[in-house]
């Protein structure tokens, strides 16, 4: 499915805002693009542990994906 105007973009917005608030914080990560803050949704308080553990094991970001562990830089 994809959102090509901006009013649908709006949309998927909001809708995402009315979930998050029916629900409670929480994601699916393969869905997370409008999340704010993916790294506590996903991740929780393991996140500073993790990225600790991502720059020691993989310095040069050769695994990489958006929103994963380290992509904050961009990807």
């Amino acid at each position: 499915m994809s959102w090509p105007t901006a009013a649908q973009n709006a949309s998927s917005t909001a809708l995402v805002a009315n979930m998050t608030e029916v629900f409670g914080e929480a994601a699916y990560y393969n869905e997370g693009y409008h999340e704010d803050n993916w790294q506590e949704t996903f991740f929780g308080t393991n996140y500073e542990r993790l990225l600790k553990i991502k720059k020691a094991v993989d310095p040069k970001g050769v695994f990489s994906c958006r929103m994963c562990v380290g992509s904050e830089k961009g990807f």
